[in-house]
């Protein structure tokens, strides 16, 4: 019953189905529970029914792709929404896959894609456990933007090269969050402008993906290499290109960003073309 109240998109049904004891847990053919099916389709109503009765945000379905998978995939930023509201950006693993998919799928948006983007850098902090009191101290300093607590790690003998758990150092998380001032205050200390964290990413690169321009536009002033090649091939253009972030992609430019290089067989431009970020393909292709 739940499941063809979903399929017509009718919320009242699906209320009924729910007092008459519906399993939240059950899987259709198509191997999705109620609320993966529900989100599939695009139901915001129906999702925000399914999740008051206590269906599991996180539960897999069709391919095990999550409820919140499938919505970004399908192209439901009212969904999207919904979800990362509800908190399934706390899942990391799931959240990631969810803007893998979206970023390949021809039915998702540019602002599914930010919606992502933002659940996941609302969602991520740093993990200190097996750092030392200044070490920790100025990673989470770094994280919040807390400058005057960063300062005082500093003098306390915190070192910028410690990395947290998650293998970022305090310059990744600051360049991450926007954090100027706080980048400035590393990089007089001796963080490396162009080091990678564990994933791979150096701090411009961060910076470009989340549109953080002042602290790209410091980065550059500092020497940041421009045109490194990080992440099996991306660049600080490409990131700043595939987010929509035209300022940055100006600055980029402007400090002798190259257009040519390809990640996936895809330029700068080309994923700015995808994403339908026309002034910035229009830069791109002059």
């Amino acid at each position: 019953m739940i499941f063809d109240a979903i399929e017509l998109g009718d919320v009242g049904a699906v209320k009924v189905a729910l007092k008459a004891g519906a399993d939240l847990t059950a899987k259709n053919d198509l191997g999705n529970t109620p609320l993966c099916a529900a989100a599939e389709r695009g139901h915001v109503g129906i999702v925000k029914a399914l999740l008051e009765a206590g269906a599991d945000i996180f539960a897999p379905g069709y391919c095990d792709m999550s409820a919140l998978t499938l919505a970004a995939r399908d192209g439901h930023l009212g969904v999207v929404k919904v979800l990362l509201a509800k908190g399934a950006a706390s899942n990391e693993r799931q959240l990631d896959d969810a803007i893998a998919v979206a970023s390949m799928s021809r039915s998702s948006t540019p602002q599914i894609q930010q919606a992502l983007q933002e659940g996941r850098l609302g969602a991520v902090k740093p993990a200190a456990s097996g750092m030392n009191d200044a070490d920790a101290k100025l990673i989470e300093a770094s994280e919040s933007g807390d400058l005057d607590a960063a300062k005082a790690a500093l003098e306390a003998g915190a070192s910028v090269t410690a990395r947290d758990d998650r293998g970022m150092e305090a310059i990744s998380w600051a360049a991450l969050r926007g954090h100027d001032a706080i980048v400035r205050a590393l990089l007089d200390k001796g963080a490396a402008i162009d080091g990678l964290n564990r994933s791979g990413w150096p701090p411009i690169g961060q910076a470009c993906g989340q549109g953080k321009l002042d602290v790209v536009k410091t980065l550059i002033e500092r020497g940041a290499k421009v045109n490194l090649i990080f992440d099996g091939g991306r660049t600080a253009l490409m990131c700043a290109s595939h987010q929509g972030h035209v300022e940055v992609v100006k600055v980029l430019l402007a400090a002798g960003a190259d257009k040519t290089p390809e990640h996936g067989g895809m330029t700068a431009y080309d994923l700015a073309k995808m994403q339908g970020h026309d002034e910035i393909a229009e830069l791109l292709a002059r």
